[in-house]
């Protein structure tokens, strides 16, 4: 949204007088005529007659001046979501280093234990079959 004070260098308390003096002094700085073939100078100038023209009239002023707030206002909400949004994603990062670190410590405390289904599963296989082929004979 521009800033209609920022436009004319002066703060949002300014009073007519001092809006006026200003906007001439930006006017003639600006003039096309004194900057002939500048296209800043033209941009500028229409800058600078569209900021006169809503601060220098009173409901304009106002309205503009509402219209700073409402945008103000929106951009902090903004900010403050943005904060909160962040401030969970490094809580969630946290959390998710705090079960990394849990799930190694407990996998450190395990003891290490040896496969013994397959060993078993391969020796009762053997005797089955010893028994079955001849071990069962006297």
């Amino acid at each position: 949204m521009e800033n209609f004070y920022e436009t004319l260098g002066i703060g949002e308390d300014a009073s007519e007088t001092h809006i006026k003096k200003t906007y001439h002094q930006l006017a003639l700085k600006w003039h096309p005529d004194r900057n002939p073939g500048n296209a800043e100078a033209e941009r500028m100038t229409k800058q600078i007659n569209n900021a006169y023209d809503y601060l220098s009239d009173k409901v304009k002023r106002a309205a503009h001046d509402a219209s700073l707030l409402k945008f103000r206002e929106a951009q902090e909400e903004k900010a403050e979501q943005e904060r909160q949004s962040e401030e969970a994603e490094r809580q969630r990062k946290a959390q998710d280093a705090e079960d990394r670190k849990r799930r190694q410590r407990q996998q450190q405390q395990q003891p290490q234990r040896f496969p013994w289904g397959p060993v078993l599963g391969g020796l009762a296989a053997v005797i089955l079959i010893v028994l079955l082929v001849g071990g069962g004979k006297k």
